[in-house]
């Protein structure tokens, strides 16, 4: 009988490990992503890095503070446009760039084609290049083998779009 409790016990604490750890990877869903991703508009800083001998470099450039806004179709869609936004600094005076852009999820990625002419970028969800919640999203974005943003952003109410996009 002991050999049962004992067995039974570390049944229940092996389901109840393996329940809660499979809530940290709910969000890792196409539908998920993309229906956080358009919940709020996103600002803060992206900090460029260039590869050289296999490591990852500062670019030596000043970080751009940015602000995104996703926009999809309906609840269900999976791809969408936005806006992007590049500011010299988070008071948001000087704009360095601004963009429209179209987004999709594709599999385990994430891809931004940019209509500016600047380099699309795209991430991976499913091995933590990103991370994204009600209120961050952070993570990195890949331009090409040499180029990669790391970005951290916070959940924001941008008001003033209609200065910068008609």
């Amino acid at each position: 009988m002991k050999k049962a409790f004992i067995y039974m016990t570390v049944m229940i604490a092996a389901i109840a490990m393996n329940s809660c750890g499979s809530d940290d990877n709910d969000w890792k869903t196409a539908p998920n992503i993309a229906k956080m991703l358009c919940a709020h508009d996103w600002e803060g800083y992206n900090h460029s890095q260039y590869r050289e001998l296999g490591k990852w470099l500062d670019s030596g450039s000043d970080d751009v503070y940015v602000v995104l806004r996703f926009n999809r179709a309906n609840d269900n869609a999976n791809s969408g446009t936005g806006y992007h936004l590049g500011f010299s600094n988070s008071y948001k005076t000087e704009l360095k760039g601004s963009s429209e852009f179209t987004w999709t999820l594709i599999g385990n990625n994430l891809r931004i084609d940019y209509k500016a002419g600047w380099n699309s970028v795209h991430t991976t969800y499913n091995n933590n290049e990103f991370v994204i919640s009600d209120t961050n999203f952070h993570g990195l974005f890949y331009a090409n083998e040499a180029h990669r943003i790391e970005f951290n952003y916070k959940s924001t109410t941008f008001s003033d779009w209609n200065k910068y996009f008609k």
